[in-house]
């Protein structure tokens, strides 16, 4: 009887350690998942606050079906993410310099430049995306050599920053040599015509 005790007492001691164990690792594994579920939050909590300064996610309901025509977008909204090559297209079609008349183009000398840009994946509003473009072709403006026009927007390559974003784009602008004719005013009966390179 003793012996049938003593393997009991330890058999329930067993299965008691077992079960504990078994809550242990349970209890561990839900801590985790918890810690996991919280890591995963605070970083959707921070991509929606980015998201607010382009206004509101794509998934919120209410943002309407992007419309444009070939040089803008006219209402709805949609990420620059998934609209980028749209508006680089929009920069190439509508953006481009045109020659003036005085001016004719200097064989055939290009440049090429290139910058970048940080583009998230957040819901924005048409006008906010023409902004962007506007802001596009502004910094290759502010890029361009004295006396070339801008006459080519390509996008040339793109890659996440980190696994959350942002996703860095580099678009890549060619630049045309000018020749402008000028009327050079030396003396008040006297006009001569010259040449120079466009502003």
């Amino acid at each position: 009887m003793k012996n049938f005790r003593k393997k009991a007492s330890l058999i329930l001691m067993l299965v008691a350690v077992t079960i504990f164990s078994s809550c242990e690792k349970e209890d561990l594994t839900t801590f985790e998942k918890i810690e996991q579920e919280s890591q995963n939050k605070s970083i959707s909590v921070e991509t929606e606050e980015a998201c607010r300064d382009f206004s509101v996610p794509t998934s919120k309901a209410g943002c309407g079906a992007l419309t444009h025509t070939a040089c803008e977008f006219t209402g709805g909204c949609d990420s620059v993410f998934q609209r980028h090559q749209l508006m680089i297209d929009m920069l190439d079609n509508c953006k481009r310099e045109s020659l003036p008349s005085n001016c004719s183009w200097w064989g055939n000398r290009t440049i090429t430049k290139t910058f970048s840009v940080d583009i998230s994946n957040c819901g924005t509003p048409a006008y906010a995306l023409n902004a962007t473009v506007n802001r596009w072709e502004q910094l290759a403006k502010d890029n361009k050599p004295r006396g070339y026009l801008i006459t080519k927007y390509e996008k040339q390559n793109g890659y996440m920053v980190t696994r959350y974003g942002p996703y860095r784009l580099t678009i890549e602008v060619t630049y045309r040599q000018t020749l402008c004719m000028v009327v050079i005013d030396t003396d008040p009966g006297d006009l001569e015509i010259g040449f120079e390179t466009m502003n």
